[in-house]
């Protein structure tokens, strides 16, 4: 693999893990955030 290829590799890898990090967080904050906003789940959504 040549350099070119390897770079665009490691940043399509990093961008998804990045996407799915991004997923999780939000996930996990969202129950706090509908109790300290006092807002629906739509609307924390």
């Amino acid at each position: 693999m040549n350099r070119q290829r390897a770079v665009a590799f490691a940043s399509s890898v990093a961008g998804a893990v990045i996407v799915a990090f991004d997923g999780t967080v939000l996930t996990v904050a969202q129950p706090t955030l509908r109790h300290d906003l006092g807002a629906s789940v739509a609307r924390v959504q």
